[in-house]
């Protein structure tokens, strides 16, 4: 009985890597698509990650470092040299902020809209073109659980998720890698 349970649990558990290693395929190629498009988006002449937290701010309105770093899942250090660039740019302003000289407010300057308003009119374009590719029911299904995919991956990356899986990584290797989640 232990041998078929471990057959049928190899068996399965084979079955279930064969989709995940399609499923880390196709995000391959996702991404290699993806970034052809992103090649296209650079002729904006900022990068990519100017461009996020353009679009962020475009979002948030107005808005601290530490707010846009929270946003964008950055830290604030990586956040403020985005933002320095983009100001330096013209297309973000800095305000001293009036209750708290320690901080400064961060917006959109004209230039920074107008950018915005490009950015999102070339990808609005484009993906618009994507989705016209995808039947109607199959359209709203793919939108549902690529917001469902990226909420989750979202989760895997948090502090809390990753510190659980080390904690969880740790007792395997106590353990002699024998608990059946370790494998």
């Amino acid at each position: 009985m232990l041998y078929a349970t471990v057959a049928l649990y190899n068996q399965f558990g084979s079955i279930l890597k064969n989709k995940i290693r399609s499923f880390r395929k196709t995000l391959r190629k996702f991404e290699r698509e993806i970034e052809k498009h992103l090649e296209s988006t650079r002729s904006c002449g900022i990068g990519l990650a100017q461009c996020h937290a353009l679009l962020e701010l475009e979002d948030l309105g107005i808005t601290t470092i530490g707010g846009l770093a929270s946003s964008l899942n950055l830290d604030k250090s990586t956040a403020s040299r985005t933002v320095d660039g983009l100001v330096a740019a013209g297309l973000v302003q800095r305000t001293a902020d009036t209750g708290d000289r320690r901080f400064s407010r961060i917006s959109l300057t004209r230039d920074g809209i107008e950018k915005c308003i490009i950015i999102n009119r070339m990808n609005d374009d484009f993906f618009e073109g994507m989705l016209e590719l995808v039947s109607g029911t199959e359209r709203d299904g793919l939108i549902k659980y690529f917001m469902i995919l990226t909420d989750a991956l979202a989760e895997c990356n948090s502090p809390d998720f990753r510190a659980a899986n080390i904690r969880a990584e740790s007792r395997c290797r106590i353990k002699g890698g024998q608990n059946e989640h370790c494998r």
